[in-house]
């Protein structure tokens, strides 16, 4: 299995790339993203023993995006950053809106200008996975530095979020993928753990 042909990134919980969209301050490097990749694809391959934990940190994965994984995101979204919490992430990106295809006529008047065109747009993310199953739940966005909520937030995961994050950004529970067993995010890096 290729990182470049795009599987590993389906075989891994999805959340864990939403929250890889994080910044850790320094411009990505090639040397962490190839870090980042054979931590993946030994992720993906089966070829840890079990009970072996992984360390992705948050530069890794802000690297494998920019790097690596570029064409696996949503249309309309540019330069993705993650920054890794304890407990969660936060996700931040330029998105234009307008290319996204998101529809806005449900919004008012107001929520209509300031959703449109490219915009700086910021996700708090709180995330859980042990014992072979993950959750995740949207706790805030902000645009262009406004927290919005409500009805809003309920636009942005119908109309921008892609229908397979759905379920993780609704707090549904999701049986992890493959070995993986427990992902824990810490400030600065995820933690991984193999069956």
């Amino acid at each position: 299995m290729s990182i470049g042909s795009g599987k590993v990134i389906m075989r891994l919980p999805l959340t864990l790339l939403c929250a890889a969209w994080l910044a850790s301050g320094a411009e990505p490097t090639h040397q962490e993203s190839l870090s980042a990749v054979r931590k993946l694809q030994a992720l993906a391959d089966g070829s840890l023993q079990s009970g072996a934990t992984v360390e992705l940190l948050q530069g890794e994965m802000n690297a494998f995006l920019r790097f690596h994984a570029a064409g696996s995101v949503p249309e309309g979204v540019e330069d993705p950053e993650l920054e890794f919490r304890d407990g969660g992430a936060f996700v931040r990106a330029r998105v234009d809106l307008d290319k996204a295809g998101a529809s806005s006529d449900s919004l008012s008047p107001l929520m209509r200008l300031l959703l449109r065109g490219s915009r700086n747009i910021s996700l708090d993310i709180n995330y859980s996975a042990s014992d072979g199953f993950a959750e995740a739940r949207l706790l805030s966005m902000t645009v262009e530095d406004v927290e919005l909520g409500g009805a809003v937030l309920e636009w942005f995961l119908e109309s921008l979020a892609p229908p397979e994050w759905q379920p993780y950004l609704l707090g549904e529970r999701i049986r992890l993928k493959g070995s993986v067993r427990e992902i824990r995010l810490e400030r600065g890096r995820a933690l991984i753990t193999v069956e």
